[in-house]
């Protein structure tokens, strides 16, 4: 089997994976799902996770989801999820992972990050509420379309993302009241 198929795969998995674990957390909150459970949870892969994810954040929250182009929220904050690598960069405990989409040059996102990070190695949700005036510092990269992308790493020795972990939340939940 060539690289770029072993790679598309583990990708592939690591989406479904992300999609089964945030799902777990989206039908325990959000009361319009109630019922429906066990049929979101067979199969992820039938539901706009990101969309429920958004929507589950405004209920928990009391705001509004708006989905403008620079902001999801009524409070101007943005939800965003991400994942880190399923497998160490060179063999140590540090797994890569990025937050897509913050901006373009000079156009940014207008508030908070409200991110949910799966960790593939621990097969779990991490939560973070980012305040602007913090990511705003954060080095950013260029993806190959322009858009601007905020770079972080993982550690499984200590299951933190040091350049997030001061602004770790415990839950989906409290990711929602966060500050708002």
């Amino acid at each position: 089997m060539s690289t770029s198929a072993t790679t598309s795969e583990a990708h592939t998995r690591t989406l479904n994976d992300k999609a089964a674990a945030l799902l777990k957390d989206i039908v325990k909150y959000n009361r319009e799902l109630k019922g429906f459970s066990d049929q979101i949870l067979s199969d992820p892969r039938m539901f706009d996770v990101n969309y429920l994810f958004e929507k589950t954040l405004a209920i928990l929250g009391g705001y509004d989801l708006l989905n403008e182009s620079h902001y999801d929220f009524s409070d101007k904050s943005d939800a965003k999820t991400s994942s880190v690598s399923r497998e160490p960069v060179h063999g140590r405990a540090i797994h890569t992972g990025r937050i897509t989409s913050v901006g373009r040059e000079g156009n940014l996102k207008r508030g908070a990050l409200r991110c949910a990070i799966y960790i593939p190695p621990m097969r779990q949700m991490q939560y973070f509420y980012l305040p602007k005036k913090y990511w705003m510092t954060l080095s950013m990269t260029r993806s190959h379309t322009g858009e601007l992308t905020i770079p972080f790493s993982y550690n499984s020795n200590t299951n933190t993302i040091a350049k997030f972990d001061y602004f770790r939340v415990a839950s989906l939940k409290i990711l929602a009241c966060k500050l708002r």
